[in-house]
């Protein structure tokens, strides 16, 4: 029995590189950001809450650890997986971002609330960025037999 694989060809390898690293940034982003809620004392008080970080969080690395391995061994799941994750990491902040301003505007000034929101702002655009780079790659899927 043959069995196939789908694995991608990709003329210019610049993009899944890039994306690549922006994942294993995020990667340590979440691992700090881990550290932080685990030795800050206001994180101690709502343990509820920051036990649904983690594990938004580990569940987030995991899918970036996924889009890692499968684009290294540039298999078709590891591109649509991080296609995936790129529109994820778009979407999310950018809509945490959107809901601050609607409801904080009112109360402080929007230099503010871009000032509390700058991580989510950097992490949408870059994120948006990658994402439209890989969807615009010329990646090909080739069929191998094993």
């Amino acid at each position: 029995m043959r069995l196939l694989t789908l694995t991608l060809y990709v003329k210019n390898m610049k993009g899944i590189i890039a994306n690549i690293l922006w994942y294993v940034v995020i990667l340590f982003g979440l691992g700090f950001a881990a550290l932080n809620r685990r030795s800050d004392p206001i994180w101690e008080a709502i343990v509820d809450v920051r036990m649904n970080y983690d594990i938004l969080y580990g569940a987030l690395g995991i899918i970036l650890v996924l889009c890692i391995t499968g684009l290294i061994l540039k298999k078709r799941w590891g591109y649509h997986i991080a296609v995936s994750a790129n529109a994820t990491l778009t979407l999310l902040p950018g809509a945490i971002f959107v809901v601050s301003l609607i409801t904080l505007i009112h109360d402080i000034t929007l230099f503010e609330i871009i000032r509390i929101n700058v991580s989510n702002i950097i992490v949408c655009v870059v994120s948006l960025v990658f994402w439209l780079w890989l969807v615009k790659s010329d990646i090909n899927f080739e069929q191998k037999n094993i």
